[in-house]
């Protein structure tokens, strides 16, 4: 029987050692074509090292995409006290001049507390509802030198809905039902704020307290035109659009309502 010729296999091993070495530093690992039935994907072309030698990693989309803003809390509304007369311009610091804020309340003579809509950039003038306007304006006065107050709580009339709602902050804290004006003399939506406290005769027909706001009533064939949040002599109204124009609330409702509805409290009446 033959021998078979012997092969040098030391010096063999450190050849193929090399040559996968080499193959490997120069990038690049061939493979022999896969059948179509494979279950072994190809892969070809270069391998990427560059994460080996130090490179950035490509950024995170979930650590590096746009951050949702966090929703600003609701603010305390501006008041401001008015110690006299103040013009009223149609845009900060100059324009036309669209009306007077006055000093004191009409019926009362109590002084007024204004409630400031708006800022201007330069904080230097202040929005505000124009007190007892015909028709209803809004225009801008100079806050330089004026005393200034804040207020968590507002007031919204629905006249729709018959319903008065108190929010502290933003957040709901009593939900009324009142009754507002008839289709005659009907409620005038707008931006308003308190600007009288005035107790009554508990068998009035204010009840025992009337709240005056900034608003006119225009369409009154007599008697006062202002506007008002006070209590009734007649319970069974509250629900339905039977006043003169002002919002009635019930007697209960009235006592839940005189401690927060302190004078600038801003008071907004939307059809």
């Amino acid at each position: 029987m033959s021998r078979l010729p012997s092969f040098p296999v030391r010096r063999a091993v450190p050849i193929l050692v090399a040559t996968i070495v080499a193959l490997l530093v120069g990038g690049v690992v061939h493979r022999a074509p896969q059948s179509a039935g494979s279950a072994l994907e190809t892969v070809s072309g270069a391998i990427d090292l560059s994460s080996l030698r130090g490179a950035p990693t490509p950024p995170d989309p979930l650590r590096t995409g746009p951050v949702a803003p966090i929703p600003s809390p609701p603010k305390p509304a501006l008041l401001v006290r008015v110690p006299y007369s103040l013009p009223v311009m149609s845009r900060p610091g100059g324009g036309q001049r669209v009306g007077t804020l006055t000093a004191h309340a009409r019926y009362s003579g109590q002084p007024i507390t204004a409630w400031v809509l708006r800022v201007s950039a330069d904080r230097k003038f202040g929005l505000v509802p124009i007190a007892y306007s015909v028709p209803y304006r809004t225009g801008w006065i100079s806050l330089t030198g004026l005393r200034r107050a804040s207020t968590p709580i507002s007031v919204l009339v629905d006249l729709s809905q018959h319903r008065l709602t108190v929010r502290r902050l933003g957040r709901t804290i009593m939900r009324l039902p009142v009754a507002i004006g008839s289709p005659s003399t009907p409620t005038p939506p707008g931006r308003y704020f308190v600007t009288e406290r005035v107790p009554f005769s508990p068998w009035s027909s204010y009840g025992a307290f009337v709240i005056g706001i900034s608003g006119i009533q225009t369409r009154l064939p007599c008697c006062g035109n202002l506007l008002a949040i006070h209590g009734t002599n007649n319970p069974s109204s509250i629900g339905r659009s039977v006043s003169a124009g002002c919002v009635r609330v019930s007697a209960a409702a009235l006592q839940r309502l005189k401690p927060l509805l302190l004078w600038g409290t801003p008071v907004v009446i939307q059809p």
